[in-house]
């Protein structure tokens, strides 16, 4: 329905509900941290090496995941042509 009654309508629309979905996430977060527990938490690096070896480590996972996502669309003939260097 909001959607025949035009674009400014619709504007409002989206503006609410976005106002009440971070009013939402942001009362749950407030009420939330009151019951962090630390004991909840292990450390950070679980891997025995040095700290500088594991975010190296987390730093490389980080880029593989960032440059592998545009390789289906390329193999599917979906992307651009990139042009070839000489």
């Amino acid at each position: 329905m909001i959607n025949l009654s035009g674009v400014k309508d619709m504007g409002s629309v989206q503006v609410w509900t976005k106002v009440i979905k971070f009013a939402a996430l942001a009362f749950m977060a407030t009420k939330g941290l009151f019951f962090i527990s630390t004991a909840n938490f292990t450390p950070g690096n679980v891997s025995g090496e040095s700290a500088i070896n594991a975010i190296g480590g987390g730093m490389a996972i980080a880029l593989r995941s960032s440059c592998s996502c545009p390789s289906p669309s390329v193999a599917s003939g979906c992307g651009q042509k990139p042009a070839l260097a000489p």
